[in-house]
């Protein structure tokens, strides 16, 4: 048996890989399942494999879940520095659209800049997003990782001096547990599909520009909604959370803060219950509040192209988180 064969033969059935150069450039992974679909956002200079574990358990309970690989990650640290998070955000509804062309019904999580896309496709969309899960939602870099000197970054961000910094990742990379974080060192770089090794000064200025609008539109966020926070959050403190449940316009919400894990909760020692609330939550409020259908629900996904029997090295990652 070939190699190609034996990937073929060996991909997980339900799972679509949209990619425009096959075996280079990955746009999103799917995992088919039910009427309810997730749509799964990963968090900044992250990938699909921050996220995976919740996304399979997700899909154990009966979801289907998508995850897209945001435009100038998955590639190289240089494309993220020319990516606005205008573009962040256009991916991510391309495909809520996609979703709700071809489910029932369609929730929305994130962590991280996966969260404030989450909360931003909410409160645009708020009469279509059955559900929103919240995780490690970074509203302000105010964890005790983030320099002393942070005060002094509008000089830097706003000013050619951007151009020469970034920000290295170091340190405990978010993750407390020792073993998922010596696997996660040991897979960054500045070409990762897992994760970049630093972020560009770009990149934080289009992340604290989006911290700025998502605030302003809290209120008009009707969804119910999971806010999923570390108490030892080292990006972004519990004042996150606490904010963002006190400024919701959502009748329902609720707040879980975790005691055994960093910034990365979907990697670290509480991931597995991560995943179950996340499930629980989402279940919950279908049950209690149906919103009405997607529109256009019933219709095939758009652009969805199963590739994945010849993916072997990228289903090989996943395998690894």
């Amino acid at each position: 048996m070939s190699p190609q064969t034996r990937a073929i033969a060996e991909t997980p059935p339900g799972v679509h890989v949209d990619s425009t150069q096959l075996g280079k450039t990955i746009h999103f992974i799917q995992l088919d399942g039910g009427p309810h679909a997730v749509l799964l956002i990963h968090g900044l200079a992250g990938n699909v494999f921050e996220v995976m574990h919740v996304a399979r358990s997700l899909h154990q309970q009966g979801y289907t879940v998508r995850i897209p690989v945001l435009p100038g990650h998955g590639q190289s640290v240089a494309e993220l520095a020319q990516t606005r998070w205008q573009d962040w955000y256009q991916a991510a509804e391309h495909h809520f659209e996609a979703l709700c062309a071809g489910h029932a019904h369609v929730s929305v999580a994130g962590l991280c800049l996966g969260a404030l896309l989450s909360l931003q496709l909410a409160a645009r969309q708020s009469t279509r997003v059955a559900s929103v899960v919240a995780m490690s939602t970074t509203l302000a870099y105010d964890g005790p990782a983030i320099p002393w000197y942070s005060f002094l970054l509008p000089l830097v961000l706003y000013t050619p001096l951007r151009r020469f910094w970034s920000y290295k990742e170091g340190g405990n990379y978010g993750i407390k547990n020792q073993g998922m974080r010596k696997r996660m060192s040991e897979k960054m770089g500045e070409r990762s599909r897992v994760a970049y090794s630093r972020t560009p000064a770009e990149s934080i200025r289009e992340m604290r520009s989006l911290m700025r609008s998502t605030k302003r539109r809290l209120r008009d966020i009707s969804a119910p909604t999971l806010i999923l926070h570390a108490r030892e959050d080292n990006v972004a403190s519990p004042r996150n959370a606490h904010y963002l449940a006190r400024r919701l316009g959502s009748s329902h919400v609720e707040k879980l803060i975790l005691e055994d894990c960093y910034h990365v909760i979907t990697v670290d020692n509480q991931k597995g219950l991560v995943a179950s609330e996340a499930g629980r939550f989402i279940g919950e409020r279908a049950a209690a509040s149906p919103v009405p259908p997607c529109p256009g629900s019933g219709q095939p996904p758009r652009q969805t192209v199963n590739h994945a029997g010849l993916m072997l090295p990228l289903g090989t990652q996943i395998g690894a988180f």
